[in-house]
C-alpha cells in the first residue's frame, strides 16, 4: 500500500497534474493517466483497486495494467512523490 508523501501538494490543471515538493521546491508534471493514478493513490486505493480501475477506465487488460502500474509506482517512489503506508 502506498500513500502520497506529506510534503507534496498536487493540483489538476487542464487535464494534467502538477505535483510540488514543498521541501525541495521541485515540480513534477503528470499526464492525465499519471494524475488519475496519483489521485487514486492519494485517496487510499491499493494496487488491486488501481489495477481494476485502470482496466475499467482505460480498457486495457489486467496484466498490462499491473505491469504499467508497478513501473509508474516505482518512478513515483524514486522521485519521493509517494511512500509506503504503514
Amino acid at each position: 500500500m502506498w500513500k502520497c508523501a506529506r510534503h507534496m501538494e498536487a493540483v489538476e490543471m487542464d487535464g494534467e497534474w502538477i505535483v510540488m515538493d514543498a521541501e525541495k521546491y521541485v515540480v513534477t508534471k503528470l499526464n492525465a493517466v499519471g494524475g488519475w493514478l496519483y489521485g487514486r493513490i492519494r485517496d487510499g486505493d491499493g494496487t488491486e483497486e488501481l489495477v481494476r480501475g485502470m482496466t475499467a477506465e482505460y480498457g486495457i487488460d489486467e496484466d498490462a495494467a499491473r505491469r504499467d502500474l508497478l513501473a509508474f509506482i516505482d518512478q513515483l517512489a524514486e522521485y519521493g512523490l509517494i511512500e509506503h503506508a504503514s
